[in-house]
């Protein structure tokens, strides 16, 4: 827009010449727990949690801390949202309304939405069942093995690695 002054540099995410903002980076060592991507409050203790376990699991092998970094923040700020709302609904469920009658908490539709979205990211990162059988990953397997023999099944490689 003419004549708006630009966002100065310094309070910026992303310094190095552009606009966008920097993606997150996660930086970890081979069997490590990377360091948990949001600022540290000392109140984020379910989603803390959450991520030591998700390091811990099976198919923490498939998950790539850099090109899946982004999702792993927005993950991780969802279950925090997720239950900071939902300590909040239980607390008071039923709030009154200006002049009108009490109506239960408007907070209770971004919990249900929260809820969906907590869904489809443990579906996607293969926490469910049903997320371990899309990316073909059974208890005690290598999930990297099974990712690699379910992209190469359509291609009918035979026994000793050649093309059918």
């Amino acid at each position: 827009m003419p004549g708006r002054a630009r966002t100065p540099l310094t309070l910026l995410s992303n310094t190095a010449g552009g606009r966008a903002p920097s993606a997150p980076q996660i930086a970890q060592a081979e069997g490590e727990i990377p360091p948990f991507p949001l600022a540290d409050t000392g109140d984020r203790l379910a989603a803390r949690d959450f991520w030591a376990q998700l390091w811990r699991s099976s198919v923490a092998r498939l998950i790539d801390p850099v090109a899946d970094a982004y999702a792993l923040q927005r993950w991780m700020q969802d279950i925090d949202e997720f239950e900071r709302l939902s300590y909040y609904c239980s607390a008071s469920p039923v709030v009154k309304a200006g002049s009108g009658p009490p109506r239960l908490n408007p907070l209770y539709a971004r919990v249900a939405q929260l809820s969906r979205a907590l869904a489809e990211w443990e579906e996607r990162f293969g926490i469910t069942p049903r997320g371990r059988q899309y990316l073909r990953v059974q208890p005690g397997d290598d999930p990297a093995q099974a990712v690699w023999a379910m992209l190469h099944e359509p291609f009918g490689e035979d026994a000793d690695g050649g093309l059918a």
